[in-house]
Parts: structure tokens; sequence; C-alpha cells
């Protein structure tokens, strides 16, 4: 169900556990769905993981294709799925800015980081999210921008686990402190091929 606009206290009083929100960040809109585990209620300090889709994908198809909801509930962890910001061509594409890829969000230089750097902060804040367990990972395009936060923001980051995308930064990655990568990419993917060179 949709629950925009709600409060910390109602969460709390109403016990929810999917919430669809909707921010104005930089001047477009940005939804996202949050997924809190069985027993989100009565724990402190929960392990966060934001599960980005690919071009062209959107949370709610990342969710559904990939089964992750069922892994956060089971193993008691908070999953958030952002949307990445609507193109503007004929299928109005949903894509990341990961530097050179991809297609509206790289064209327009969409800030996605600081999107999703708000995003932490606003878990760390109203999930009861360990600063120190924020997981990110993401197919395709979202494996690109996994490696982008890595770079920007790895302070806020504690590892990433891209799926079949590869780093594509305009600047030179050169983060502050390391980021331990769980890579996993599969030799049938041809949009990013496993052995480099064009998709």
């Amino acid at each position: 169900s949709s629950n925009y606009g709600k409060t910390k206290e109602n969460y709390s009083n109403e016990k929810l556990y999917r919430i669809e929100k909707e921010i104005n960040f930089e001047g477009y809109e940005r939804h996202y769905l949050i997924n809190l585990p069985p027993d989100f209620y009565q724990l402190d300090s929960l392990p966060l993981v934001i599960a980005l889709h690919g071009g062209g994908g959107k949370g709610a198809q990342c969710e559904k294709d990939y089964k992750l909801t069922d892994a956060a509930n089971k193993n008691g962890y908070v999953i958030l799925y952002p949307n990445g910001v609507r193109g503007d061509g004929l299928f109005r594409a949903r894509t990341w800015n990961a530097g050179t890829c991809c297609e509206y969000a790289a064209e327009q230089n969409i800030n996605d980081v600081g999107f999703i750097s708000l995003l932490i902060d606003e878990m760390v804040k109203e999930y009861k999210i360990d600063s120190k367990r924020v997981y990110i990972t993401g197919m395709s395009n979202g494996a690109m921008m996994a490696y982008k936060l890595a770079c920007e923001i790895p302070w806020k980051i504690t590892a990433i686990a891209p799926v079949s995308g590869t780093m594509v930064t305009t600047n030179i990655c050169n983060p502050i402190q390391s980021v331990p990568i769980l890579h996993i990419h599969s030799v049938k993917y041809k949009k990013v091929p496993y052995a480099g060179g064009m998709g």
C-alpha cells in the first residue's frame, strides 16, 4: 500500500512493513519502496540493503525478479528499492547516472549519488538502521551505480555486490577508504559482456 508522508510515530503505531514513499530531490519526483522484516519492531540496529534496478527497470520490478525481499524477511534486514529517473525517450526508461552510462540519467547528469546518500541518512534516522551495515547491490546499470557510490560516498557504505555491471565512472575512483566488493557476472549477459568490450 502507498503511505506517503507518514511520520515515524505513525509507522510505530500502525506497524507497517511495506512503505512506498516519494520525495522531490533537485527538481525530480523520486520514488522508493521500503520493506521491513517481520521482527522489525522488536529489534534495534538493523542492516540495510539497497537494491538498484537495471536500466529500464524499476524498484518493484527489481523486487519481483530478484526475490530479495524474501531473503531480507528471512534474515532480518531492511531492504530499500529506489527508482532511477524516467527518461524522455519513447519508452521513458528509468536509469541511473553511473558515469558514462546510462541514457537520460547520465546525459542530464542526474545527482543519483546525492539521492542515494539522502536515502541512507533517512533510513539510519527513521528506521533503526546500523550505519556500519549499509550494503548496495544492483543489476547491470544498477551495478554500475553501486560502483559509483562506493567511489564517491565510501564512508556510508559497508560493502557492495554488483551483478553484471562494471565501473564506468567519469572521474578517477580514488575513495578515501576501501569498500569490500563481491562482483558477480554472467558469461551469458550480453549487455555488459563478461570479457569486456561493447555490449
